[in-house]
C-alpha cells in the first residue's frame, strides 16, 4: 500500500507541489459550486415570474351540434 502512495508523490513531485495542486482544485471546485447555485437561483426566479394563462373554451357551432346529436 505504501508503494502506491510513494508512486503518487513521485509523479506529483514534492509534497508542497501536491498541496498547491490540491488548493487549486479546491478553489476551482468552490467557484463551480457557487456558479451552479447562482444559475439555479436565477432560473428558479425567472420560472416563478412567468404568468400562466388558460385558453378559453371553444364556442364553435360544430362542437355544439355534435353534442345535440348525442342527446337525441
Amino acid at each position: 500500500m505504501l508503494g502506491f502512495y510513494r508512486e503518487i508523490y513521485a509523479t506529483i513531485g514534492s509534497k508542497k507541489k501536491g498541496e498547491k495542486v490540491m488548493k487549486l482544485v479546491m478553489i476551482i471546485s468552490i467557484i463551480i459550486c457557487i456558479v451552479v447555485v447562482l444559475v439555479t437561483a436565477l432560473v428558479t426566479s425567472k420560472a416563478y415570474s412567468v404568468s400562466h394563462t388558460v385558453d378559453p373554451m371553444p364556442t364553435d357551432d360544430n362542437h355544439n351540434q355534435s353534442e345535440e346529436n348525442k342527446i337525441s
